[in-house]
């Protein structure tokens, strides 16, 4: 028998009330047909309206439940499925998913061409199996996946024993969103191999409603081989509580903007593996050391570093443009550091202390003890 609710047929134009059975139908479909109730979740299994036909659906037409309990893995993996075929036809896939709270025991890579998840409201995604919590995985090798928009702040909770909150691998001009309130112990909030020219929103925060299991990382940025670093992305972010904030490695020309770092043991950490990487009036706040760079040419551009920073061996040109720094370490075996138009020792025991090789300043000042110079004091 098929099934259709009234308002499809109205909005097919088919222009009448009350009910009709029998073996042929006005639309041509052979079989009963039969005039159901209007249920959002009805499923048409006409030709005319199938899910796979359509370009948009909700999570509730895969049989998902957002009611805190139930295993919501199937009606994932269906909407993976659902959405590759689409794909492949050449649509742009989009699936809803209203407020609720929806479990998981596994959540299937949904690195999809185009795939549009639209979050709405209050969602929270709770992983309570051993992998990643939410997989964007364009594969290993590969050209990777393309054109995806991960919309409306999904929040992502994993367990002490799962693995990274979002893991993105070879994805590419993309927008997406998260807000990671738990991750594998050892694990990353969002761990990222050779991600491209993205948009980038991201909170792992302690500040905001606690985390519900503490990751090593809040984000972990780096290559996925040679030459395919996690590069050019404009990412904007609000992480704290974490043992490390961020990682930079295997990283390249990515853009840091605004938001906040706090709360840390390393606020972040450059690596030799990262270069040309730039910070854009980023707060660091309460970490035990703000950031430790030993890569390439990393920039801050009116940054608060309210701690200590550290250039090590290993750093080579750094820049530092305004903002302000406590203290400032430029360690033996930095070289070509740049410090211009910034402050340092706003509470007046804040330190310079600089044993770097062609360190160059301009118009540095000691703020507590109202010395400008262009060199160390």
């Amino acid at each position: 028998m098929v099934e259709f609710s009234r308002r499809t047929l109205l909005s097919a134009g088919v222009g009448f009330v009350g009910t009709y059975s029998g073996s042929r139908s006005i639309l041509g479909l052979s079989g009963p047909l039969k005039l159901t109730s209007d249920h959002p979740a009805t499923v048409l299994s006409s030709q005319a309206g199938t899910v796979d036909s359509r370009e948009h659906a909700t999570f509730a037409d895969f049989g998902g439940i957002g009611d805190g309990s139930t295993n919501n893995a199937e009606a994932w993996q269906k909407i993976a499925d659902w959405a590759s075929r689409g794909a492949l036809a050449g649509n742009t896939p989009k699936i809803r998913v209203p407020a609720g709270r929806y479990v998981s025991t596994s959540i299937p890579n949904l690195a999809i061409n185009r795939l549009h998840i639209e979050f709405e409201g209050e969602v929270w995604l709770i992983n309570t199996g051993p992998g990643h919590s939410f997989v964007l995985d364009g594969g290993a090798n590969g050209a990777g996946a393309y054109g995806l928009r991960i919309t409306g702040w999904p929040q992502i909770y994993g367990t002490p024993n799962s693995l990274h909150g979002i893991y993105a691998r070879a994805i590419f001009n993309s927008e997406m969103e998260f807000n990671c309130r738990g991750a594998g112990t050892l694990s990353a909030g969002l761990y990222s191999e050779w991600l491209g020219d993205n948009k980038i929103k991201f909170i792992m925060s302690s500040n905001e409603g606690g985390l519900y299991s503490k990751p090593t990382y809040g984000m972990h940025l780096t290559n996925r081989n040679d030459a395919e670093e996690t590069s050019y992305n404009d990412i904007e972010l609000k992480i704290s509580g974490t043992d490390t904030g961020i990682i930079l490695d295997g990283a390249l020309g990515n853009n840091l903007r605004s938001g906040s770092i706090q709360n840390c043991r390393v606020g972040m950490y450059a690596t030799r593996k990262a270069w040309d990487n730039k910070l854009w009036g980023t707060d660091f706040e309460s970490n035990g050391l703000d950031f430790v760079d030993t890569s390439r040419r990393l920039s801050f551009y009116g940054c608060d570093i309210n701690t200590e920073g550290s250039f090590m061996r290993g750093s080579s040109g750094a820049r530092v443009f305004g903002g302000r720094m406590e203290s400032v370490t430029i360690s033996s075996g930095a070289q070509n550091v740049l410090l211009s138009g910034m402050g340092y020792n706003r509470t007046g025991v804040g330190k310079l202390n600089d044993s770097g090789t062609q360190t160059r300043y301009r118009d540095v000042l000691n703020i507590a003890d109202r010395l400008l110079h262009d060199g160390p004091s």
